[in-house]
């Protein structure tokens, strides 16, 4: 099986487990509206194989300027094939404030506070252009 592996100066933490390079999927996905290429999550802290993960797939037009509002449309097709490797972003939606520790404690238990810490990594790019899906199969599953 040919591995692709590129060097990234940016850490990628799916689930809050980073590493500092990307395997990309030799599979191929065809979707209805072009193919998708995903990468190969390590297994470690949160996955006991390896995952093949495509991440930001639209499922829908973005829903900004006429479209707000409305009843979503499905997405643009593309050409060639779409390299699934980033989260998109997340909804719109309002976080607690983390930067003073001691005031967040004093409102909410540290279990809650330790996850919206690590959840704020994930949501920290939210845009109204967020109608993307991230996808999770077995490295070794079928299509």
């Amino acid at each position: 099986m040919l591995t692709i592996t590129e060097t990234v100066t940016y850490a990628f933490c799916p689930f809050f487990t980073c590493v500092t390079y990307i395997t990309y999927s030799t599979r191929l996905i065809e979707t209805a509206y072009g193919s998708i290429r995903g990468i190969i999550l390590p297994r470690g802290r949160n996955f006991v194989d390896d995952v093949e993960a495509f991440l930001g797939v639209p499922y829908a037009s973005p829903p900004v300027a006429s479209l707000r509002f409305m009843p979503p449309l499905t997405p643009s097709h593309w050409e060639g094939t779409r390299v699934a490797n980033k989260y998109g972003p997340a909804c719109p939606q309002l976080l607690p404030d983390l930067t003073n520790r001691t005031e967040a404690l004093a409102n909410m238990p540290l279990l809650k506070f330790t996850q919206f810490l690590e959840m704020s990594q994930v949501v920290g790019n939210q845009s109204e252009d967020c109608l993307y899906l991230n996808i999770f199969m077995p490295k070794s599953g079928e299509q």
